[in-house]
């Protein structure tokens, strides 16, 4: 009866070895890393705890992504806010500044018409350096702002690091620069 304890405790634990050894065999390491890996962003300038800013006129809510950063903007104040997007700016990791373009936009090279927010009214765009379209026969490919999470050293070039979007809109007449500034972590 200890024997057949014994044997059937081994054979337990062999089988266990063994889906484990499989299922570690079959994993991809890449994989693993995009699963324990992911981009977090937070609103470093102007420091709001948040990915969302509000002055006595607008309210910004950030939503970056892979391919494009999304832009809620909400106008509180009582009279029109407009958008200028050809005078808006991405400054990207490396200090390098690009044109910021929506994805409502046709061409990429093409001026964009500046948008006017009524009063209470909410505008969401998603916007993205223009240098990160690609015209193909079947429309715009995009390429991502933000590269797949999936070797260490990707990992490590992207976490600590910063962007900079400027957004120049004019309220009332009085045209103003909203300069963001976000912090990358992929830990």
């Amino acid at each position: 009866m200890i024997v057949t304890k014994m044997v059937h405790k081994l054979s337990c634990a062999l089988t266990a070895i063994t889906i484990l050894v499989l299922a570690t065999g079959c994993a991809n390491p890449e994989t693993k890393l995009t699963h324990v890996f992911r981009y977090k962003f937070y609103l470093l300038n102007p420091p709001t705890g948040t990915l969302g800013y509000e002055d006595k006129d607008l309210d910004f809510t950030f939503a970056p992504e892979r391919d494009y950063i999304k832009i809620a903007l909400v106008n509180n104040s009582g009279r029109n806010a407009t958008i200028y997007w050809d005078k808006a700016v991405y400054k990207d990791v490396d200090g390098m500044s690009h044109r910021l373009v929506t994805r409502d936009m046709k061409d990429n090279d093409g001026s964009q018409t500046p948008v006017t927010i009524p009063p209470g009214h909410r505008l969401v765009q998603r916007a993205l350096p223009a240098d990160n379209i690609d015209h193909t026969l079947f429309g715009w490919k995009t390429r991502p702002m933000f590269p797949e999470l999936k070797t260490a050293r990707v990992i490590d070039d992207w976490d600590r690091a910063e962007f900079k979007l400027t957004l120049p809109i004019e309220v009332d007449g009085e045209l103003r620069r909203y300069e963001f500034v976000f912090k990358i972590k992929t830990r």
